[in-house]
């Protein structure tokens, strides 16, 4: 048993003092600037505390649990247990000291913990320091490390209330360099919290962020999926995307929450993992569990997962009074703001389309450094009008599908996966706009073969799919990645690809070709009419066999459901996918232009001999731009910076060859994040959600990246990790879809339903498990892909 009270660099018994005691210990033991502090045992009194805050020298301190299991591989506590800042005197202390107890054997976490009694709390009392600047530093592995930091105290940055802000070039450096330091002499890649004060870096935090794969679960967790994220950031970004991409993530989830009155997230909502961005299940629990009626189940059918995994779902319920007490104001001010959404849309686009046309009138003048850099400094204010309703809008969306999941879940628990999806199917969405421009390409040129790319018809016809979509490309969030305008030459061969590919699917088995028939023509007219004349619900597959339960057998009888108040809710949500797809596309406008004006600023340092080649710049962070073209000492802030460049290009490469982590993430009680996978299926049998109904028996083209689309032949059941808008056009030549990553709202999703493909999602593995020729009937009202025996 531990003494009472141990300061932090007395502790010894790596079992007494629970898991930020013990990690602050290991710090310090390592030669690391710790704040001082100590450890309260359990059965500390108030004298010992009270003692033991004066030796400290009494003052500010930051007070936080540390629960003696918190680091087992039983439990996860993350975020579970308060935690107390800038407390003063010996009377606030005490209290927040009993609070952290409390919290420990409170309903939050005996929720969290499920059946297990509560473990014994002891908590760290550590001096709170005056940061000038504070954050995360994420040490990789490799000898690199990433930093992030805003001005002021960490919680922020940590809680997902702030983005990170640009820090000064000589302190980025040196947290960075200590990063590298705590992962060596620690070993392993770690998550680092870390604060400056009088410009000493003082490390606040520093745990693990990988696991061996047979490492045990605890019986609740904190879950992290792919879910759409990683559909459109299917691959590591380079530095300067990556920054950006998390601020633009980061405040989709930050304008959403405020608009809806939500309290922060419990934890961070995203985290990157090996370059790939992950949602927090837990944190969005967290932060709608406020909302009467909510339930986890149904945030795990928004984003296609089985509703039985809100078994293992650990998360913290937010007091929901507070929000009933606001809800008047929350419910009016969504009024007001649907009945102004076309207006908002059309400012938005307005918005977008005027910063275009200063960007190229800059360009086209010469724009001075000091214009340059007014555009860099305002560019996040320019497009917020652009996010703001993006965000809106695919909130707006999603409440609506979601509620309809649940109408139907409820008067149909055996009801297929996908039945709503075909129910709000139509509506012109954006997503197709680069298939039918290129289509309506490819058209022209099958019917006037021979002609070569430089003939002036070629040329005009050419002109209307950039007109409309040149903005466009694969990998939308990658600066670096040149959009269609660019590269009119790959829009050409694309459009002469489709032409030449033969329009009869003779791969197609006879029963697969009368599905296909039936999906793309028998049940346009019931979907387009919102179900009317679908008055019940075939109930012939389960929608989802979960892990966590044996999956119930086929049932064949059919269930009557509300299809007139399902009528309505459909057209409303084709309504708002509509208005949802425009805002994004709208969204997805603006790398073009931050494009040009990067490349300008990087042949503008090239010429100073700062950068080798202008497509450097996109190795360099958004305040490291600007201050290079700042004029703050050119010379001293542009040493090194070819270096720089190229130890993160280095970097970035390495990670494209790294396979990609498991589309579900588990973390366990120490941070550290391993694989999960509910059910894949056994056999030859795989299992994921139906996306888009539909039954289709077909060869398999397995494709690692659309530049292989070529490959495809009319017939064959398209399988990819995930796709994205330069997918679109191999979409009409294929069958079926299956996907490792989606959702409901998926790309993959929303344009199968709109060609009338049965689709899978979130198929853990597919893309391994299944190889090219393999015989397959793709089931998207079930969410099952079932291999055939027979020839490949």
């Amino acid at each position: 048993m531990m003494t009472s009270v141990l300061f932090l660099n007395e502790i010894t018994d790596r079992h007494a003092v629970g898991g930020k005691a013990r990690g602050l210990a290991r710090l310090l033991a390592a030669g690391f600037e710790v704040p001082e502090g100590f450890v309260a045992g359990p059965e500390a009194t108030s004298e010992e505390i009270a003692g033991a805050y004066q030796r400290l020298g009494a003052g500010r301190v930051a007070v936080r649990s540390s629960a003696e299991e918190e680091d087992s591989e039983r439990l996860s506590y993350a975020g579970q247990f308060e935690t107390f800042l800038g407390v003063e005197g010996e009377e606030a202390l005490l209290r927040a000291v009993e609070a952290c107890r409390a919290s420990g054997a409170g309903a939050r976490a005996a929720s969290y913990r499920g059946d297990e009694a509560a473990g014994r709390m002891c908590v760290v009392v550590q001096r709170m320091l005056d940061s000038d600047y504070a954050g995360v530093a994420f040490a990789e592995g490799d000898g690199t490390a990433r930093v992030e930091g805003v001005r002021g105290l960490g919680d922020q940055l940590v809680s997902g209330r702030a983005g990170p802000v640009p820090l000064p070039e000589d302190l980025r450096k040196r947290v960075e360099a200590m990063a590298r330091e705590v992962e060596g002499r620690l070993g392993g890649e770690q998550d680092i919290e870390w604060a400056v004060e009088d410009g000493r870096i003082w490390l606040l935090q520093a745990r693990p962020i990988t696991a061996p794969l047979s490492a045990p679960l605890p019986e609740r967790f904190r879950l992290w999926t792919a879910a759409n994220l990683q559909e459109a950031l299917p691959r590591p970004l380079t530095p300067l995307s990556e920054e950006e991409a998390w601020h633009n993530i980061g405040e989709t989830f930050r304008v959403s929450f405020r608009f809806s009155g939500f309290t922060e997230p419990d934890g961070p909502t995203l985290r990157l993992v090996k370059g790939l961005f992950y949602m927090s299940y837990s944190s969005m629990a967290s932060v709608m569990s406020v909302v009467p009626g909510f339930r986890v189940e149904n945030l795990l059918r928004m984003f296609g997962d089985s509703p039985d995994l809100a078994r293992v779902v650990a998360y913290r319920p937010v007091r929901r009074l507070p929000f009933l007490l606001r809800l008047p104001a929350i419910l009016a001010r969504h009024v007001l703001w649907m009945a102004s959404v076309e207006r908002r849309l059309r400012r938005a686009r307005e918005a977008v389309r005027a910063l275009e046309e200063e960007v190229r009138t800059a360009l086209a003048e010469g724009a001075s450094d000091a214009r340059l850099l007014a555009f860099l400094r305002s560019w996040r204010a320019r497009i917020h009008p652009a996010l703001e309703t993006m965000s809106m809008a695919t909130g707006f969306a999603n409440g609506l599908l979601s509620t309809m999941m649940q109408v139907v879940a409820r008067k149909a628990p055996d009801a297929p996966s996908a039945e709503v999806g075909g129910l709000i199917r139509g509506g012109e969405m954006e997503s197709l706009e680069p298939s039918r421009q290129l289509t309506a390409l490819a058209d022209w040129l099958r019917a006037n073969p021979g002609r070569p790319d430089d003939d002036p018809e070629v040329q005009r016809h050419l002109s209307r799919f950039l007109d409309a979509c040149g903005f466009r490309c694969e990998k939308e969030a990658e600066l670096a990645q040149p959009r269609w305008r660019e590269r009119p030459e790959e829009v050409l061969r694309l459009a002469r690809e489709m032409a030449s590919r033969a329009s009869d699917q003779k791969n197609l088995t006879a029963e697969g070709a009368e599905d296909a028939e039936k999906n793309r023509k028998g049940r346009k007219g019931e979907w387009e009419n919102g179900g009317k004349h679908s008055p019940t619900l075939p109930l012939s597959h389960s929608s989802f066999h979960p892990p966590l339960r044996s999956p119930s057998p086929p049932s064949t009888h059919r269930v009557d459901l509300p299809h007139r108040s399902l009528r309505l809710m459909a057209r409303s949500a084709r309504t708002w996918q509509r208005r949802r797809e425009a805002a994004r596309a709208n969204l997805v406008r603006t790398p073009w232009s931050l494009r040009q004006l990067l490349f300008e600023i990087g042949r503008r340092l090239r010429d100073r001999r700062v950068l080798r080649e202008p497509e450097d710049i996109f190795y360099l962070l958004w305040g490291e731009i600007e201050a290079l073209l700042g004029g703050d000492s050119t010379d001293r802030a542009g040493e090194g910076v070819a270096d720089r460049v190229e130890r993160r290009r280095a970097r970035y490469l390495r990670m494209l060859g790294w396979p990609p982590p498991s589309r579900l993430l588990a973390e366990l009680p120490d941070g550290r994040l391993v694989p999960f996978v509910p059910d894949p299926g056994s056999g030859d049998t795989l299992r994921g959600f139906g996306a888009s109904p539909g039954r289709v028996t077909a060869p398999a083209r397995v494709l690692s990246g659309v530049e292989q689309g070529g490959e495809l032949r009319p017939g064959e059941a398209l399988v990819a990790r995930t796709t994205d808008i330069a997918w679109t056009t191999l979409f009409r030549t294929a069958s079926a879809v299956v996907t490792e990553i989606g959702a409901p709202t998926s790309h993959a999703a929303i344009v199968a339903r709109e060609l009338g493909l049965p689709a899978v999602v979130n198929v853990d593995g597919v893309t391994e498990r299944v190889r090219t020729g393999d015989l397959l009937f793709v089931d998207g009202w079930a969410g099952v892909v079932r291999k055939v025996k027979g020839e490949r």
